[in-house]
């Protein structure tokens, strides 16, 4: 049976910061790729291609999409975006 993927999601293990690199999830699970985030803030990041995320149950959801997809992760530390 497959894992559920709109179960709660941990939180980043740290907040996002500029110059992060995150991966797009989308609502199947999968990975569609690496981003940069331009700015960070508290509850809201923008990433390199323009888009915003909020925080919403313990994942970064984007905004005007529907819930809960597309959503980021923060990228295992030392890996670089495309």
């Amino acid at each position: 049976m497959a894992d559920f993927i709109y179960k709660p999601h941990e939180p980043p293990p740290r907040p996002f910061q500029k110059g992060d690199v995150v991966h797009l999830i989308d609502s199947q699970g999968r990975d569609c790729g690496a981003l940069k985030i331009k700015r960070a803030g508290k509850n809201l990041v923008t990433v390199e291609d323009g888009r915003q995320y909020k925080q919403s149950d313990g994942r970064w959801v984007s905004e005007g999409r529907p819930w809960p997809f597309p959503w980021i992760r923060l990228a295992p530390q030392g890996k670089a975006a495309p």
